[in-house]
């Protein structure tokens, strides 16, 4: 099995001190030692309720090639022979090695964000590009301070397509993940009440959703729902640019591709890829364009819909699907004699 990391880059990323002989490399990361495997290095996070210290044995008798720990905890485990990398904090320390993998990552990487339907998103994503190349995604609904670093931890290197889901239930939660991401689209899949706990009125969500743009990279692309009613909150900037979306936070402006249930209908199959017709761009874009930055393999995303069809409704010959799949999402008709695409969803 290839490694993920070597121990020396580890060192080097983590401004760690290595105790022991330290293995040439690793081959994947956990903070569960329930989940590990042989091979991969434990990171003992302490969290809100437990502490990975206390389990640091439980990981090595499941075969843990290494240990990452804190400084202060290191008297507790002075009977552990199993080399470790030893931080000032375990959870500091994997951010840190979140960076260094974000910078030699070689693919195009993908946000998700949204009131509900970011695992759905990032699940569907994972299947259609995998079909044209490897793909790493966050396990679950890794989303949080700990889950984001730690997916971004765990990328290969010559991956081809990365998505992350990134979630958040207060203001200035997005920006910091986002920020270590650094995806090439962002995706906003739709604002609703689910967290007004924490804000006075859903345009705050809205607006704290919004932080995603911040870490979008240079001539990268905002994928936004077009149908959702807190749309306007993403366009209200008075400097935008034909084509572009502003957040009164954001450092830069981002290409915009804005999509409705309208335009999905108007999507059409071609024998190498789908291509949005007019109506669904903006600014320049919108008259006699087509989406051609952003083109999805024809045949992928049919087979996804067909395979989320109960049996009772998928498509004998001459079927053609008139609506949604329960969510309002629409999906384009085909017939079956389309040729299998090669076409990456991202541009180049």
């Amino acid at each position: 099995m290839s490694l993920l990391w070597t121990a020396q880059a580890m060192v080097e990323a983590m401004g760690g001190r290595p105790i022991g002989v330290l293995p040439q490399g690793i081959t994947g990361i956990s903070i569960d030692s329930r989940t590990l495997k042989p091979g991969e290095a434990f990171f003992a996070i302490k969290g809100d309720a437990l502490d990975g210290h206390d389990f640091a044995t439980a990981a090595i008798k499941a075969g843990a090639a290494l240990l990452v720990v804190a400084e202060g905890k290191l008297p507790a485990l002075g009977r552990i022979t199993t080399p470790m990398i030893v931080v000032d904090d375990v959870l500091v320390g994997l951010v840190k090695l979140a960076i260094a993998a974000r910078a030699r990552a070689k693919g195009k990487i993908i946000a998700v964000t949204g009131s509900a339907g970011k695992t759905t998103t990032k699940e569907a994503l994972r299947h259609v590009l995998s079909t044209v190349g490897s793909v790493h995604a966050s396990e679950k609904s890794f989303n949080n301070h700990w889950g984001v670093p730690l997916t971004l931890a765990k990328l290969p290197e010559d991956t081809d397509y990365a998505i992350f889901e990134i979630g958040m239930n207060h203001p200035d939660e997005i920006r910091p993940l986002v920020k270590l991401v650094r995806p090439h689209v962002a995706i906003i899949t739709l604002i609703a009440a689910a967290h007004l706990g924490h804000f006075r009125k859903i345009e705050e969500i809205a607006r704290a959703k919004a932080e995603i743009f911040e870490g979008i990279e240079p001539g990268g692309y905002a994928l936004l729902n077009r149908d959702d009613a807190q749309y306007s909150c993403w366009r209200s900037s008075p400097r935008r640019r034909a084509s572009h979306i502003s957040c009164p936070s954001a450092s830069r402006s981002v290409r915009m591709c804005a999509c409705s249930a309208a335009s999905c209908r108007r999507i059409i199959p071609t024998s190498r890829s789908v291509s949005a017709a007019t109506g669904s761009l903006h600014g320049s874009a919108r008259r006699g364009a087509t989406w051609s930055r952003t083109r999805l393999p024809c045949w992928a995303l049919r087979n996804s819909w067909e395979r989320a069809l109960p049996l009772s409704r998928r498509r004998s010959p001459g079927f053609r699907p008139k609506r949604d799949a329960g969510d309002g999402t629409a999906w384009p008709a085909a017939s079956h004699s389309s040729t299998r695409a090669t076409t990456p969803i991202l541009p180049p």
